[in-house]
């Protein structure tokens, strides 16, 4: 087990160092919107069909990280319109934004936030939803939560600290533990409602069935919220090459 948590704590800090060296990387040419884009649909992002996100605004975009969700708002009320009720993905400085107000978990039922949570690229074109997960525990430990958080982010950030705060929630193991990864194969059904499949023990069962090491390291842990957290798969799957960028 000591084995496997070492392992988990160098990949966290070999994507930290990468993430830290990219922001020094772009962060003069974070005001040109350049990288900005919006996707309306699944079948859109399949197809890489984006558009430019100066055709939704030309005001800059302030995003803010509560610890649980994102916030993406601009001084344009029509564009925070598309933002809230139209766009399924907004990529932001190369990082990926996901509408929540379609997605569903496996038994159909709304996720615990209702704004934008960051999603990552999954191999074969599928999606990898980072979601805040509401317990009983984590409602009576917020006070805590919000203290881990307070480094991230306070209020809406300015463009130079967005890269840094969103990539700093992939790297945080305090605040990876209270959140869980779902996975978006699939476009809307006949309501418009998008199915996730949460990963979870028995998808990682099915999942890491011919590779003994793995599932070793993912049954590491004893506790069933600490095993399924996104502080345990997230090292996994990066190892596995099923994501293997955090931007797009």
């Amino acid at each position: 087990m000591d084995k496997d948590n070492n392992f988990n704590s160098r990949i966290m800090k070999r994507i930290q160092s990468l993430m830290m060296t990219a922001m020094l990387t772009i962060c003069g040419s974070l005001t040109t919107q350049a990288q900005n884009k919006i996707c309306m649909s699944y079948d859109d992002f399949k197809t890489n069909n984006w558009k430019p996100f100066e055709s939704v605004t030309k005001d800059s975009c302030r995003l803010k990280y509560d610890g649980m969700e994102f916030t993406i708002k601009t001084d344009d009320k029509e564009a925070n319109r598309v933002i809230k009720k139209e766009a399924f993905i907004m990529s932001l400085d190369r990082q990926l934004f996901i509408n929540t107000r379609t997605l569903r978990d496996d038994d159909g039922d709304i996720l615990p936030v209702s704004n934008y949570a960051r999603v990552l690229p999954y191999k074969g074109g599928k999606l990898c939803v980072v979601c805040y997960h509401v317990t009983l525990s984590d409602l009576l430990d917020m006070v805590n939560i919000g203290l881990d958080i307070g480094l991230l982010a306070t209020g809406h950030t300015t463009w130079g600290s967005i890269f840094l705060a969103t990539d700093l929630l992939l790297t945080n193991e305090n605040l990876m533990q209270n959140h869980v990864l779902y996975l978006i194969d699939k476009g809307p059904n006949e309501k418009g409602k998008i199915y996730m499949t949460r990963m979870n023990d028995q998808f990682m069962e099915k999942l890491l069935r011919d590779d003994p090491l793995s599932y070793q390291q993912y049954y590491g842990r004893s506790k069933k919220g600490e095993r399924q957290s996104a502080n345990n798969i997230l090292p996994i799957l990066v190892k596995k090459g099923l994501i293997s960028n955090y931007h797009h």
